[in-house]
């Protein structure tokens, strides 16, 4: 499974394997600046702003479900 950063606070999960989209998560409020699975599995998201001033949080995900750590 890949994990793309996309615009528009989403971030698309690809099969590569099979070529196609699995799952797509949204409702971030800010743009997906990058992405990384840690070594349990957990998808880790950032968000960037080009705003100096406004707070970007960073999550986990996993089955869906999204914890924003900061």
């Amino acid at each position: 499974m890949i994990a793309l950063a996309l615009g528009q606070g989403k971030v698309a999960l690809w099969n590569f394997q099979a070529a196609q989209r699995e799952g797509l998560l949204s409702g971030f409020d800010h743009a997906i600046g990058w992405v990384a699975y840690t070594p349990d599995g957990q998808l880790a998201c950032a968000e960037r702003s080009s705003t100096v001033n406004e707070p970007c949080g960073v999550y986990l995900c996993r089955d869906g479900q999204r914890l924003r750590l900061g």
